[in-house]
């Protein structure tokens, strides 16, 4: 009866410990196209830029596609996650997207070169903590469609050198 009792509590912790870890396991679902690994929403058309895996331009820009194809579906570029750039020295230009709503915390922190950023959304996708290094704030020149708007944004605003896009 003892050995029983050992059994059956044994399995029990078991179960407990497989429920408690359940959401610690994340499946990622994702694809790499022309340099840039993508994460897809939820199992939308949706993607999330999630790292660089290779800087294909020799001058160091880098353009994120307002869509991507991968298979037969064409996914639309929504946002950029947390680190997804982080320390990439050789990115000296960005180009980012129409349609991109927010950049996660430290996306470009490190990017010590990055001198020129072009965002063509007319609002301000909404930014993290330290999405920028604050070198790159008061060095770059940030083009926007609509500079008095991004002067006003949270983290936008934190450029000294806002234009419009010519």
């Amino acid at each position: 009866m003892n050995t029983r009792m050992n059994v059956v509590v044994t399995v029990a912790l078991v179960a407990m410990f497989l429920t408690s870890c359940a959401g610690l396991y994340i499946t990622y679902t994702g694809f790499t196209v022309d340099g840039l690994a993508y994460s897809i929403l939820d199992e939308t058309e949706m993607v999330k830029v999630s790292r660089i895996d290779e800087m294909v331009d020799p001058d160091g820009a880098v353009s994120v596609p307002g869509t991507v194809l991968y298979g037969e579906i064409n996914y639309t570029v929504v946002g950029i996650e947390s680190v997804a750039f982080y320390d990439c020295v050789l990115l000296t230009r960005l180009f980012l997207p129409e349609n991109l709503t927010e950049i996660g915390n430290g996306a470009f922190a490190g990017c010590d070169n990055l001198t020129v950023i072009y965002c063509s959304a007319i609002v301000p996708p909404l930014i993290g903590e330290n999405t920028f290094d604050e070198e790159t704030y008061q060095s770059a020149i940030l083009y926007v469609p609509y500079p008095s708007i991004y002067a006003e944004s949270e983290g936008w605003k934190n450029f000294e050198h806002i234009e419009v896009i010519q």
